[in-house]
């Protein structure tokens, strides 16, 4: 059965190897601790993720992190059945996507998101919403990242009541062991980053690993929630306590070489945020760089305007009318907050 991939359809859908937006099938779903500390960068290696991407410098997209005041919750891990009494009402969701092949000659996106209609899945479990991008340029790199989103979705269907911090943690680790098998089975060397994002009792939990990013978008402000793992964000660190010349982070050639991914045969190097209790009106935009490398921070605010079927075909309009000879892959998935 097909569904059409931007908004709410009956069915979970997943995208991957197709190049146009309403590529969405319907899935019969499938089918794991504490916080991690964050280790951006030790040991650090980098690998390039081919040739072909857009330029930008560091600071380019890149949205202030402070930019809206965010309410963290760090209590909700304590018991995940529970919503303390200073929450507000339960919120609803609309979710929307888009995928495009760009003008590359393979997908290497992939994408997934949960059922919005399974009110019990949605009571127990959450909500959940994945992109992951295959390593450009690596041989492998689009059953990798299918193999990644496969990964979340199968461990989604087959969780019980969950907790969200750690099932992002442990599904994302066994994402990274899948990969591994897979290329000790096949022979590739490819990888693939991943975000996710779980909400459970109006509170958005994520996890990260490479380069694709989270955005909340709050009263028409947009925050970066997550932290890449790019040698450019590595010299930027090392920018900000004095260590390396500022123009050597904006201008390296190597700057968006990944220092972290799945598939790189270990699971140090995960960034998993602070619990972050949403609002009504809030949007959360999961995109591959192919997004961001496109449209800067003021396009990606106008564009997200409206219910989430228009801010979906709006960035993909937006990135097509750039036509960029070399335009990337891009992917992305919105999650809106409503009360009704």
């Amino acid at each position: 059965m097909m569904c059409n991939g931007i908004g709410g359809c009956d069915a979970t859908f997943i995208g991957s190897h197709a190049g146009y937006r309403n590529k969405a099938v319907r899935r019969n779903s499938i089918t794991c601790r504490s916080r991690a500390v964050r280790n951006f960068f030790a040991p650090l290696r980098v690998h390039h993720r081919g040739n072909g991407r857009v330029d930008r410098r560091a600071d380019r997209n890149v949205a202030p992190r402070k930019a809206i005041e965010i309410k963290k919750n760090p209590s909700v891990n304590r018991d995940p059945n529970t919503v303390t009494s200073k929450q507000s009402a339960r919120l609803e969701f609309r979710v929307g996507n888009f995928h495009n092949i760009g003008r590359r000659e393979e997908q290497q996106d992939s994408f997934c998101s949960s059922d919005i209609n399974d009110k019990s899945a949605l009571l127990e479990r959450g909500l959940m919403a994945v992109v992951a991008d295959g390593m450009g340029g690596m041989e492998g790199g689009a059953a990798i990242s299918h193999l990644v989103t496969d990964t979340f979705l199968n461990h989604y269907a087959d969780a019980g009541n969950v907790e969200p911090s750690e099932f992002l943690y442990n599904t994302a680790h066994a994402a990274e062991i899948a990969v591994e098998e897979y290329r000790r089975r096949t022979g590739v060397k490819g990888g693939s980053t991943v975000v996710a994002i779980l909400i459970k009792n109006n509170v958005l939990h994520f996890v990260s690993i490479g380069d694709s990013r989270i955005y909340l978008l709050r009263q028409n402000d947009l925050v970066q929630l997550n932290h890449e793992h790019t040698f450019g964000a590595f010299l930027r660190a090392q920018a900000e306590k004095g260590e390396v010349d500022p123009d050597e982070a904006d201008n390296n050639p190597n700057r968006d070489a990944l220092t972290a991914y799945v598939g790189m045969g270990s699971f140090r190097t995960v960034d998993r945020g602070d619990p972050i209790e949403l609002k009504a009106g809030d949007k959360i935009l999961l995109c591959s760089d192919g997004v961001f490398n496109t449209l800067d921070q003021n396009e990606l605010i106008a564009a997200l305007e409206g219910d989430v079927i228009t801010a979906s075909a709006r960035i993909e309009e937006k990135i097509l009318e750039k036509a960029i000879d070399i335009q990337d892959n891009f992917t992305g998935v919105i999650v809106e907050c409503t009360d009704e």
